[in-house]
């Protein structure tokens, strides 16, 4: 039952990490209550934990294992127990492509630094190491190497991807956003 399934992410977000935009109630501020402050006024010490994994295991049915904050305001990473394992246990397979959210290329003409960071992954020594210290924000070390990322970029724009993580099936067809293993396992099993 092994199926095989391409996944187009970008370091930020895969599949034991979710991104939860921060609300209101988020902020710790000894009430769960409503607060007149923005999410742009939140800061690191700030955030709820708490209220956060509760909200997460509510909506998604994920326990957070770990809370992080972001250069982002009112953006906070959370790394749940859940990762590429349970999917490997159902016999699925993920094959990353590059997809830097940004682009290859700012404005300016320069490398974004999206396009560095993956470029970094995938020039690694050992690249399923590298992503996995990326995804759980640890350093990984600047490379520089020709690989593929620009087509792999081009590709995922051609077929359609316009956000982080998109699957595509074995059958060309692409699944949006993150799928919980059991619920991607039922969608395999009925192509």
């Amino acid at each position: 039952m092994f199926k095989k399934v391409l996944i187009i992410g970008s370091l930020a977000i895969a599949a034991i990490s979710v991104f939860f935009s921060v609300s209101e109630s988020a902020v710790a501020n000894n009430s769960l209550g409503a607060s007149n402050t923005t999410a742009t006024e939140l800061t690191p010490s700030l955030l709820n934990v708490e209220l956060l994994k509760t909200k997460i295991k509510a909506k998604l049915g994920l326990t957070v294992e770990k809370v992080e904050a972001t250069p982002v305001p009112g953006i906070a990473l959370l790394i749940t127990n859940q990762g590429l394992s349970d999917y490997n246990d159902r016999g699925i397979t993920f094959r990353y492509l590059a997809y830097p959210r940004s682009g290859i290329k700012d404005q300016a003409g320069n490398y974004t630094q999206g396009f560095k960071d993956l470029r970094s992954v995938w020039c690694a020594d050992d690249p399923k190491e590298a992503m996995t210290n990326a995804k759980n924000s640890r350093a990984v070390a600047y490379r520089v190497c020709n690989k593929p990322i620009k087509g792999e970029f081009d590709f995922g724009r051609q077929v359609g991807v316009n956000g982080t993580p998109a699957i595509v099936l074995s059958n060309g067809m692409m699944v949006p956003g993150y799928q919980p293993p059991e619920q991607l396992e039922q969608l395999l099993k009925n192509l």
